[in-house]
């Protein structure tokens, strides 16, 4: 049987081009695979980008297409994987671009991971000035120039630079504290406890683009000739205009994104060469991703479950025990834990004011799970 042609890199790893009826690939090209997806793993580079896997693909096809001619054609393994190690010890930014693309935004959250002993709110500018803000709620707004930069506290910071550059700032909220955000587009952003957002001070003309770590509230203003990306460690969320949630703390094995209204499409494993996984959101519906099952599951919810807490609310509905203190133990910056897996696996249902004590709170949940809990300092141990 004659082989399919393999349309890019993704197909040629795959073997989705098998050249005989049992699906196999020949030995020589299971053989060249093996090697080049060994090779992805050692160096760190089994995931890449889109102009990255182009390059790569085109090296391929340029060493296949070279031996065509011969009598006997065979794939040229070692100098494809000569080649391709080459190109992976070099680093492909370095190789083919000079600098990565997003390498601001990737020196400003390695920035972020600096500041994870924070109890203060801070602001990262792109000159590496930090502005800590005490306030438990504090609240930043960029003008529409990216420029000037006004605090909750009413001070303006003035920050000039040319309008061409793209400069990148980060948000850090470490636990404890909340922030709003508002972005020079008018795009509004409710940072929940623990978390990070990188951002350009002001878009560039293509596209709005966002790396957060931890739950974000969006209210993205509507601009159909920029799309608006939000990056996780794990997710690309693309939106024109719209409302969503998204939860990607890199302490939590799931991530998750809900919309609230408008329309949105996610991309779980977003970077992988392999399993690349595409789901459009419909509002009232959230999207689960499991990295280790890699699956996305999409289900309709209760919208206000997942976004009260911006407004200083948590509404549960039969939400495990374990689940909730996690919630709150970011949102009081306190310990909690449970004695038992059992405690653990209790569920509660209500509606918690985030205003309230944690001992209120917990005094609450006690109440209607037949729970006890002992205080020490802060740490709060729920038992049966």
């Amino acid at each position: 049987m004659k082989p399919k042609k393999p349309r890019n890199l993704e197909d040629f790893l795959s073997g989705r081009h098998a050249s005989d009826s049992s699906g196999e690939l020949p030995p020589e090209q299971q053989k060249l695979t093996e090697h080049l997806k060994n090779l992805f793993q050692e160096n760190g580079n089994e995931q890449l980008n889109d102009s990255e896997k182009e390059a790569l693909w085109a090296t391929v096809q340029q060493s296949t297409s070279e031996s065509a001619g011969r009598r006997s054609v065979r794939l040229p393994v070692f100098r494809i994987a000569a080649t391709v190690s080459l190109l992976l010890l070099a680093g492909f930014g370095l190789y083919f671009y000079g600098t990565r693309p997003d390498s601001g935004m990737q020196l400003a959250a390695e920035r972020a991971a600096a500041s994870d002993s924070a109890t203060n709110t801070q602001l990262i500018l792109s000159d590496e000035q930090t502005i800590s803000l005490s306030n438990d709620e504090s609240e930043i707004t960029y003008q529409e120039n990216g420029a000037n930069i006004r605090l909750d506290s009413g001070s303006v910071i003035d920050r000039g630079f040319n309008q061409k550059d793209i400069v990148y700032n980060t948000l850090v909220v470490p636990y404890g504290k909340r922030s709003t955000l508002t972005l020079h587009d008018g795009t509004k952003v409710w940072l929940n406890s623990g978390s990070k957002l990188v951002y350009p001070a002001r878009f560039s003309d293509r596209q709005r683009e966002v790396y957060l770590d931890g739950e974000a509230y969006f209210a993205v203003r509507h601009d159909a000739s920029k799309p608006f990306y939000v990056q996780t460690k794990a997710l690309e969320i693309e939106v024109l205009g719209t409302e969503f949630d998204v939860s990607a703390y890199s302490d939590d094995a799931e991530s998750y994104a809900v919309l609230a209204r408008g329309s949105i499409e996610l991309t779980a494993n977003k970077d992988a060469l392999f399993g690349k996984i595409k789901k459009k959101l419909v509002p009232g519906t959230r999207a689960l991703y499991n990295p280790s099952a890699a699956e996305v599951q999409v289900a309709s919810v209760r919208v206000e479950e997942y976004t009260a807490w911006k407004d200083g609310y948590l509404i549960l509905s039969r939400v495990p025990l374990n689940e909730i203190l996690k919630k709150l133990a970011r949102y009081y910056r306190v310990e909690l834990a449970v004695e038992s897996t059992t405690a653990g696996q209790e569920t509660f249902s209500g509606k918690l004011d985030l205003q309230d004590d944690i001992t209120h709170v917990l005094s609450i949940i006690c109440t209607t799970t037949s729970l006890s809990y002992e205080q020490h300092e802060r740490r709060f141990v729920l038992k049966k």
